[in-house]
Formats: structure tokens, sequence, C-alpha cells
């Protein structure tokens, strides 16, 4: 669709969603207003769903852990759907920038219900994995469990309670993929 192609649909959309806020029709024009406010918002969903599948490509080949890009899609589109009927024309910002934002916080939302680690704990992994990093850097070899520990400042009962915890919910997320692809825990491995 072109650049001029769309700007009109965009036009079109605002003149009927003004003609419905307004009111004042009988109920066949109504009906016939509300149909093409549905025809001209699927004919945007379709044009903008390019976006979604993007993000969703991009994201996907970010993530370690098994989904099912299907389902972000949808969350995307959703979302998608939601922002062509609530873009606001008078403000300064393009629709693709406003649509892109919540298309990327929907996969997000999405990605996070998924996600059998809390997000403490999540935090707590990545803060283990940057201490173990700088001490690789700085000792030019892996850090004992010691040294690991000492530059985190806990102790090692502590990062051991922890270490077992997150081994636990890596199993659970691992048996729970195998149960949604029908025993196949292959498809965990990603």
């Amino acid at each position: 669709m072109t650049r001029r192609t769309l700007g009109e649909l965009w036009a079109r959309s605002f003149r009927v969603r003004n003609r419905i806020a307004a009111g004042g029709m009988s109920r066949v024009q109504l009906k016939s207003a509300e149909r093409e406010a549905r025809r001209i918002r699927d004919r945007l969903v379709v044009n903008y769903s390019l976006l979604v599948r993007y993000d969703v490509g991009r994201t996907a080949g970010r993530v370690t852990a098994p989904l099912d890009q299907e389902d972000l899609i949808s969350a995307g589109l959703l979302r998608l759907l939601g922002a062509v009927e609530t873009y606001d024309p008078g403000r300064p910002t393009k629709f693709e920038s406003y649509v892109i934002s919540k298309i990327r916080w929907s996969i997000r939302d999405a990605l996070r219900k998924l996600d059998s680690l809390s997000h403490r704990t999540r935090l707590r992994a990545h803060q283990i994995d940057r201490a173990r990093d700088e001490l690789v850097q700085k000792l030019g070899r892996a850090p004992t469990e010691s040294e690991l520990v000492g530059h985190l400042g806990i102790s090692v009962t502590e990062h051991r309670a922890f270490l077992d915890q997150y081994a636990r919910a890596q199993v659970r997320s691992f048996e729970a993929c195998g149960d949604l692809h029908g025993g196949r825990s292959a498809d965990c491995t990603a």
C-alpha cells in the first residue's frame, strides 16, 4: 500500500469514527458506518501486521527459551488492533512509532507469562553471570566458587541454595515444555 493510499485510509477512518462519535444517525446509518469502520480497521491491521511479524522474529532470535511464535504474533496483533482503534492523529507521534512500542510491550508481556522464573530470580542469575564474566576478565581464568561468592558478597550456602532453586526451576520449565509439545522435549533445546 502506498503512503498516499495509507494516508487516505487513515483519513477515512477518522471521518467515520468522528461520524459515529457525533451520533445523530439512524440505526441503519450507524450499522453501515460501523461496518465501514471495521473494514477500514481490518485493512489497516493487515497493512501493519508485518511490523508484528518483524518484531516477533527479532525477539525470537534473542530468546533462548522455547516459545511458540504464533502466540507472540497473536498477542502483537491484538495490541495492533487496539492501537488502530485508539490512535489519535492529534498527537505529534507517527502511528508507526506509537504501534511499535505497543507491539513490543505485548511481546514482552507474553514472554513474561511464559517464563517459569520470577523476575527477581532472573535478575539474580544475570548478576551472577556478570560477576563471573568480570572475574574471568580480571583473573584470566574461571573464578573459583569462593572467589565468585566473595565478589557477590554472599555466603557459599546462599549461593548453592540459589543455584539449586534455579536448577529446579529450569527442570520444571523443561518438563512443561515437553508436555506442551506432546512429550517432544527436543523442541525445548533452542
